[in-house]
């Protein structure tokens, strides 16, 4: 009798986040479908295969469109807002030069029908009641590194299955971190998948299928329990869940940044992770670094973005100019400065900065500043540590 007391205020507490999610989730759906529609003449849309080398003209603020079934491939590093399709188009996204999405007041992809194949894909929406990747259909992830989070849910298929394969990592959050209407499929030996969500980490109203030796092993003594994963209490819906095989040995690579080799024996290892740069930032394009093991296991991953790189050319630069110099440079991308290049400008009171960049960063009329000796450098940031290079043109004027 007590046993079945206890299943059915389990159920009742699921059917309620299963609703809560789903009015959430049709929220979401509907700003993606309709909200864009009058922005959209002055943004891109494709109906073709692509490449991102063709959209390099595209920025952090942009939005693509796609109608139709059309395959994207990430031949070169791309960085917009979103990716939205009209109902019924299918997309196929590949290529693992690194796709990043910084989405505010959309989902960071929208899709009738999605796969996302041998990819790297980082993903961020800020809006309220916004879903970071979400499809009517279905959502299909095979070898890729997709990491999102959203002030909603993370990864959602509102009517259809989410399945992951293939050595694949995927780290989302949200309100719910993965939901599927239908059947959640996990498999390949290499995968990792690990959720967060405030209400639950993974649902899948279809059932959860963990295949090739894949465990939960977060929450510990945590199970699949009908359509849900739960605490090792049984009722408690589990709100972190990391799903891989611990017994999985992956096979041995070389990492180019630090020249050591990545491989291992997990029979009875212990993992001690520390960050190292899977990829390298320049001033044009983002990197990646992953909080790794030496065994080869990625708990996490981090973006290293492209200013980063741009800032620390100008400092060295400025460093290592001769005296009096004018050093000049140049940017398609930024259009301010952070607090590392007014430090190494006040250290070198005798170099003169001159600056070529666009008005809206990555776009917009060219404009060159000159930030000249004999000023107070210090007074031309502002109190958060940042000069705006327009701002700076404002102050100082503009070069001709």
């Amino acid at each position: 009798m007590m046993k079945r007391e206890r299943k059915q205020v389990t159920t009742y507490k699921v059917s309620k986040i299963f609703i809560k999610t789903l009015l959430l989730i049709m929220m979401a759906m509907a700003v993606g479908m309709f909200a864009p529609i009058g922005a959209r003449a002055a943004e891109r849309t494709i109906s073709t295969d692509k490449k991102t080398s063709e959209l390099q003209d595209m920025g952090p603020n942009d939005t693509l469109y796609v109608d139709g079934t059309v395959t994207l491939t990430v031949d070169e590093p791309l960085t917009i807002k979103c990716i939205n399709t009209n109902y019924g188009s299918n997309l196929t996204i590949t290529g693992n030069a690194g796709l990043t999405l910084n989405a505010d007041d959309y989902n960071v992809i929208y899709a009738t029908d999605l796969k996302i194949i041998n990819c790297s894909i980082r993903g961020t929406s800020t809006g309220t009641n916004l879903t970071a990747i979400v499809t009517p259909s279905n959502i299909y992830i095979d070898n890729s590194n997709v990491t999102v989070n959203s002030q909603n849910a993370g990864i959602v298929s509102i009517n259809g299955g989410i399945s992951i394969t293939n050595n694949s990592v995927v780290i989302v959050s949200g309100t719910s971190g993965i939901y599927a209407r239908d059947n959640l499929s996990i498999s390949g030996a290499g995968t990792q998948v690990i959720a967060e969500g405030t209400n639950d980490a993974i649902v899948a109203n279809g059932g959860i299928s963990l295949n090739d030796g894949l465990e939960i092993t977060e929450p510990a003594g945590g199970a699949v329990i009908r359509n849900s994963i739960y605490e090792s209490d049984g009722t408690t819906l589990a709100k972190k869940v990391t799903i891989k095989n611990p017994n999985y040995v992956p096979p041995t690579v070389n990492n180019q940044n630090s020249g050591q080799k990545v491989s291992s024996n997990t029979s009875s290892h212990t993992h001690s992770f520390s960050w190292v740069v899977t990829k390298s930032p320049t001033s044009t394009s983002d990197g990646e670094e992953a909080y790794m093991c030496s065994c080869g296991e990625i708990e996490r991953t981090s973006i290293l973005p492209a200013i980063s790189a741009f800032e620390e050319e100008t400092i060295n630069k400025i460093k290592n100019a001769p005296a009096n110099a004018v050093i000049e440079v140049e940017t398609s991308l930024f259009n301010s400065f952070g607090i590392g290049v007014r430090d190494a400008l006040a250290a070198r009171p005798d170099v003169t900065l001159k600056v070529r960049f666009l008005s809206e960063g990555y776009r917009g009329q060219l404009l060159k500043v000159t930030i000249p000796t004999g000023i107070d450098r210090y007074a031309l940031w502002d109190e958060k540590g940042w000069l705006g290079l327009c701002r700076a043109g404002s102050t100082l004027g503009y070069d001709k």
